[in-house]
């Protein structure tokens, strides 16, 4: 099978000005800060006045935990504000915006998720220390078939 070979991008895309400097980094909590696991340009609208660090754009909660359980090579998780994993983000609804700068990805549980009346429980234990295999690419990725993640079978109508 031929496979195509693109170059890969040395710098960030350019983003709208008023997103430039805005992204949220998100780091393995093992390992210093080398190389992230993810980096989001934080386009979301905040709602609020109390921003932190008096930032204006986020990125969604939802979206970037998916992203990481994939470089975790499917392993579920939750970030933390800094490397201690009791710093935990409060994970009561995935449809909040992030607005740091910089989280720490966790693989293991945190505790019991609400989200929408559905109950997640029983995140992955296997790796529940801070030193997680990561996915060094996504052609390397597994899908999970059999196995995927609550939130991703959710059924939402927009009827």
């Amino acid at each position: 099978m031929d496979t195509l070979n693109i170059p890969r991008p040395e710098i960030m895309p350019e983003f709208p000005s008023r997103m430039k400097q805005h992204v949220a980094r998100i780091w393995h909590p093992a390992y210093d800060h080398k190389f992230a696991l993810c980096v989001f340009p934080c386009c979301e609208p905040i709602q609020s006045n109390n921003t932190a660090e008096g930032r204006s754009y986020g990125v969604h909660l939802g979206l970037v935990l998916d992203a990481c359980q994939i470089t975790a090579n499917n392993k579920s998780g939750f970030l933390s504000t800094t490397p201690n994993r009791k710093d935990a983000v409060s994970m009561q609804s995935l449809d909040i915006i992030l607005t740091r700068e910089e989280y720490y990805y966790f693989t293991g549980r945190q505790g019991n998720i609400s989200l929408g009346g559905l109950l997640l429980t029983g995140l992955d234990e296997e790796f529940q220390g801070e030193r997680y295999p990561v996915v060094p690419n996504f052609e390397e990725w597994v899908f999970p078939h059999g196995n995927l993640p609550k939130s991703w079978s959710i059924f939402v109508s927009f009827a």
